[in-house]
C-alpha cells in the first residue's frame, strides 16, 4: 500500500523530526565497537567458509578500481581492533573488510554448533583451520568488488595466517604483517616468495621484533618498519608509524598496479625501506 503525500509543510517537518529522533536512538543502542568503526557506508556481510562456519565481516567499498584490504585480528581479539585504522585508510580512497575470525566476535556459529575459539581452535590445536575464514573473506571480497585488487593486513596470529594464504594465491596485491611470530599457536610464519610485503614490529616485543627482522633478512621482497612500541595494531598508536605504514600500502599498491598492467611481478624493491 503506498503512503499518502503529505500537504502540509508543518506536517512534513514534524514527520522528520521524529524519523531522525528515532534514528538516533537506534544509533545509541548499537554496540561501541560498531558505532567507532562504522559509516554510512560500512555494511555487515555475512561470509561462509566452506568448512562450515558463518564469518562476520564489516566492509567498505573502495573508491575507483583502488584495492580493498583484508583486516585479520589477532588471537583473543575481533573485527573491532581495527575501528581506529580503517577510517586512514577510507581516506586514501581504499576499501576494507574488517573479520572476525572463527570462534571470535560474531563468527560463533559453526558446524558443530555454537563455538568460542578455546573449544574450536585451542582445544583442537586448529588454529591454521582459520586460513579458511580468509579464503572466503577474499572470495566475497571479489564478488562484491571484482574490479579491485586485494590486500592483506595481519595482526599478532593474523599475520601469519595471512602470509600462509599470500603464499597461495597469486592474485593478492600486497601484504601487511604487524607483529608475526616464527610460530603462534601451531601457525608457522611463512616466508614470501614475492612481494611487495611489509613487517613491523617493535622493539619491546622481543618475540615478534626477533621474528620480524629474520623474515626480512631472509626474503629479498620484505621491507622491514620498526615500530616504537606495543604489540600488533597497537603499533598504530604511534601517529608517525601509523603515517609511514599508510605511505608503505599506497606506495606498494601502485607498484602492483603497474606491475600487473606489465605483466610482470614486482621485483625485490617494492617500497620505500624504513629500518
Amino acid at each position: 500500500m503506498l503512503l499518502q503525500r503529505v500537504r502540509r509543510p508543518q506536517a512534513a517537518a514534524a514527520a522528520a523530526a521524529a524519523a531522525w529522533l528515532f534514528l538516533g536512538a537506534a544509533m545509541r543502542m548499537l554496540p561501541a565497537v560498531a558505532a567507532a568503526s562504522t559509516t554510512p557506508e560500512v555494511s555487515g556481510v555475512p561470509i561462509e567458509t566452506r568448512d562450515g562456519w558463518r564469518i562476520s565481516g564489516l566492509y567498505h567499498p573502495p573508491r575507483r578500481r583502488l584495492p580493498v584490504v583484508l583486516l585479520i585480528h589477532g588471537a583473543e581479539s575481533g573485527k573491532g581492533e581495527w575501528g581506529a585504522f580503517s577510517p586512514m585508510l577510507w581516506k586514501k580512497g581504499f576499501g576494507t573488510m574488517a573479520i572476525d575470525l572463527r570462534g571470535h566476535g560474531e563468527s560463533k556459529a559453526g558446524p558443530r554448533g555454537r563455538e568460542d575459539f578455546r573449544s574450536a581452535l585451542d582445544r583442537r590445536r586448529a588454529w591454521t583451520s582459520a586460513t579458511e575464514d580468509l579464503r572466503a573473506a577474499i572470495r566475497e571480497i571479489r564478488r562484491l568488488a571484482p574490479a579491485s585488487p586485494v590486500g592483506m593486513i595481519g595482526a599478532s596470529i593474523g599475520a601469519n595466517l595471512a602470509a600462509a594464504v599470500y603464499q597461495e594465491d597469486r592474485r593478492i596485491a600486497w601484504m601487511a604483517l604487524l607483529s608475526p611470530g616464527v610460530e603462534y599457536r601451531g601457525v608457522r610464519l611463512a616466508r614470501p616468495s614475492r612481494g611487495p610485503v611489509a613487517v613491523a614490529a617493535s622493539p619491546d616485543d622481543a618475540y615478534a621484533f626477533a621474528s620480524a627482522r629474520a623474515l626480512a633478512a631472509q626474503s629479498p621482497h620484505v621491507e622491514f618498519i620498526k615500530g616504537s612500541g606495543g604489540h600488533g595494531v597497537q603499533m598504530f598508536a604511534d601517529a608517525r608509524f601509523e603515517s609511514r605504514m599508510l605511505a608503505w600500502i599506497v606506495g606498494a599498491s601502485k607498484i602492483s598496479a603497474r606491475s600487473a598492467k606489465s605483466g610482470r611481478e614486482p621485483g625485490p624493491s617494492t617500497a620505500t625501506t624504513r629500518r
